[in-house]
C-alpha cells in the first residue's frame, strides 16, 4: 500500500533570515508552508512576507524531490525548488539540491540552475541537551559569504518556540 501524507505549518518570526541574511529588513514575518509526502516524493509550497524596501511583499517557494533512507542512519535527499516574488524586478530561481542526513549530521548542497551562486551548509543536532533542541549550523555562499547559527527550539504542543543567533564573517 502507498504510503501518503499532508502537512503544514503557519509561523511568525522577528526577523526572516535566510541563508544570512534578512529578507524582511528586520521587521517580523509570517510564513507558511503546506507539503504532501508519498513513499520518500514529497512536493510542497512555501510563502513569507518579505521586505526589500520595494514593492514586493511576499516571497513564494515551490518544491518537490525525493527522500531516500539508505539505512537507519544514513538518508539522501535530491530535489529541486524555485522562489518567486509577487512584485518588484526581481528573477525566478531555480536551485538543483543534494541533502545527506546521518544522525545527528545533515549536509546540504543548493546548485543554482542559472548562476554559479551555489550554497553549502551543514548542521549538527546537540542531541544530548536535554529539554530543548539545540543545533549548530554553518553556511557559505563563498569564501567570502558564510555564516554560523546557533539554534534552539522547544517544541510546546501544537506549537514550537525558537531563536536563532547568528554570527557572519565580517
Amino acid at each position: 500500500t502507498a504510503y501518503a501524507d499532508f502537512s503544514g505549518s503557519v509561523g511568525y518570526s522577528s526577523d526572516y533570515m535566510w541563508r544570512g541574511a534578512t529578507q524582511s529588513s528586520g521587521a517580523a514575518s509570517a510564513h507558511a508552508n503546506l507539503e504532501y509526502d508519498m513513499n520518500g516524493l514529497f512536493v510542497g509550497a512555501w510563502v513569507g512576507q518579505v521586505d526589500f524596501g520595494d514593492e514586493a511583499s511576499y516571497e513564494q517557494a515551490l518544491y518537490l524531490g525525493y527522500k531516500l533512507p539508505v539505512t537507519d542512519s544514513l538518508s539522501v535527499t535530491l530535489g529541486l525548488i524555485q522562489y518567486r516574488y509577487d512584485k518588484g524586478a526581481y528573477d525566478m530561481i531555480e536551485e538543483g539540491f543534494v541533502k545527506m542526513n546521518y544522525n545527528n549530521l545533515e549536509m546540504s548542497y543548493f546548485m543554482d540552475t542559472d548562476t554559479e551562486d551555489n550554497y553549502a551548509h551543514i548542521g549538527y543536532n546537540l542531541w544530548f541537551i536535554p529539554h530543548v533542541d539545540v543545533a549548530l549550523g554553518y553556511g557559505m555562499h563563498d569564501e567570502d559569504n558564510d555564516f554560523s547559527t546557533l539554534t534552539v527550539t522547544r517544541d510546546m504542543g501544537d506549537f514550537t518556540l525558537g531563536m536563532m543567533v547568528m554570527l557572519d564573517k565580517a
